[in-house]
């Protein structure tokens, strides 16, 4: 009898032992949005299992005024579920209202892209007066009042928690540029459709 308490008193101990290493899908999630927000690539990179040089170079091309905008949002995780070796996360975004601003500056854009196609001006100039109109009506967002849901998706390997890698338009991206990517959708669909 004695041995069998042993026994079992060894085995939650040394079960209580491995599951404090590990840190939780919510700490994971944590220390991800934490680093991105802070261009911390090799902290992010240590729990994401995309490339984070993928998403950094989703900056490009913008002005820092909407860079700084999309990197301001704000987060409160909500909800952790975990399922075996998957997890999900659930995360509310408050940031600017990103697609308010795109379509603000979406007729000064259109004008610069005609311009660029009718050979008026070049690509590059194109792009250099669409950003700049972008970049002027992010400077006019003062307060955060997007908000949304993105439930980010993780994996166990390894006994470590790793994000897994986002849809390029999935809900992470979405949710943190604050509607722009869903007005560019709708466009993209009226003009297809």
């Amino acid at each position: 009898m004695k041995k069998i308490f042993i026994t079992i008193l060894m085995g939650i101990m040394i079960l209580a032992m491995c599951s404090c290493g590990t840190v939780s899908p919510t700490e994971t999630v944590d220390q991800f949005m934490t680093a991105y927000k802070a261009k911390d690539n090799e902290t992010a990179q240590a729990v994401y299992s995309g490339k984070v040089d993928a998403f950094a170079k989703s900056f490009d091309g913008y002005g820092a005024t909407v860079a700084d905008k999309i990197l301001g949002f704000e987060y409160n995780i909500v909800e952790e579920n975990i399922d075996g070796e998957k997890a999900t996360v659930k995360v509310e975004i408050t940031t600017y209202e990103l697609g308010k601003a795109f379509e603000a500056a979406a007729e000064e854009m259109l004008t610069a892209a005609f311009a660029a196609a009718f050979g008026e001006m070049t690509d590059e100039e194109a792009n250099e007066i669409s950003m700049k109109a972008l970049d002027e009506e992010c400077t006019k967002l003062e307060k955060k009042t997007y908000k949304t849901t993105c439930v980010i998706n993780l994996s166990l390997v390894d006994d470590v928690w790793m994000i897994d890698e986002f849809k390029e338009n999935g809900s992470f991206y979405k949710a943190i540029f604050g509607g722009m990517i869903e007005i560019t959708e709708s466009w993209s669909a009226g003009f297809n459709g």
